[in-house]
């Protein structure tokens, strides 16, 4: 399928998934006579950097529908009523085409479960939200993104709702290197058999490393190699250029697993003074 082709050669990493979100989509044209609960949308899930969003856009840009975006704190406003509009306003816009695609950032903001309504407003806008998602026709689907998955309200996980949940990681060697590939294209380097070689072992030696992390180390390349130009060495990239790289860049998907060295000396202990 082109679709998931053109998604693909430019967000490296996820094809399987690609192909699930693509077919999720179509799905949506076929039996229109069904009465089954018809799925409204997906969710994608993960880390921060690790392309969710890039996804998104990347496969509505892709799918020859007009698609919308909008970034969850974006719709609060302080005058009355106007933040409710702006969620209906979208929605209408989606009507008005034969097959729209609504990409909703930050999803969790507006559907958060209750224990996170803190406000009036919030508890307006959850409402209304759930509401437009009920009535959304055929013509329409959305993809939304989240960092906090568990911060979503289970009702908007139900079938007939977004009820296609993906999580988005790069926990394979083989999902970094076809990432590594995108990256690296414009890097110079001596041939396509040392490249290859090299990304590689690059993508073996960087668990934990997002799509945005591996954006970083190939920049920590480049800053290598103008250098190196400035001296007038060898303008190809190397292992050890990358290698050198790691040592600046972390892994940002190994955060939460991070232990923090506490400073607290046995001087600060009381009753220890001997």
């Amino acid at each position: 399928m082109q679709w998931v082709e053109n998604v693909t050669a430019e967000i490296g990493g996820f094809r399987d998934l690609i192909k699930d979100i693509v077919n999720k989509i179509n799905a949506n044209k076929i039996d229109p006579l069904s009465t089954l609960p018809r799925s409204k949308g997906v969710i994608l899930h993960g880390k921060p950097g690790v392309g969710k969003t890039a996804l998104a856009i990347s496969i509505s840009k892709h799918s020859g529908q007009p698609y919308y975006m909008l970034n969850s704190s974006d719709i609060f406003s302080t005058e009355e009523g106007v933040s409710e509009m702006k969620l209906v306003q979208l929605f209408e816009n989606i009507k008005q085409h034969e097959a729209a695609i609504l990409i909703i950032d930050e999803i969790d903001i507006i559907s958060g479960r209750a224990s996170t309504r803190k406000s009036k407003l919030d508890i307006r806008i959850f409402s209304v939200f759930l509401h437009l998602i009920d009535q959304l026709g055929k013509n329409g689907f959305i993809i939304g993104t989240t960092s906090r998955l568990h911060a979503i309200d289970p009702v908007f996980i139900r079938s007939g709702r977004l009820d296609m949940v993906v999580e988005i990681a790069t926990k394979l060697p083989q999902q970094r290197y076809e990432i590594l590939q995108i990256i690296t294209k414009s890097l110079p380097f001596e041939s396509a058999d040392e490249r290859d070689t090299i990304l590689r072992q690059v993508s073996k030696v960087t668990h934990g490393f997002t799509p945005s992390d591996l954006q970083s180390v190939c920049s920590q390349v480049i800053f290598q190699l103008i250098r190196q130009q400035s001296e007038q060495k060898d303008q190809t990239a190397k292992l050890h250029h990358f290698m050198q790289a790691l040592t600046v860049i972390r892994p940002s998907g190994l955060n939460e697993f991070g232990s923090r060295v506490p400073s607290v000396t046995f001087s600060d202990l009381y009753g220890l003074n001997d």
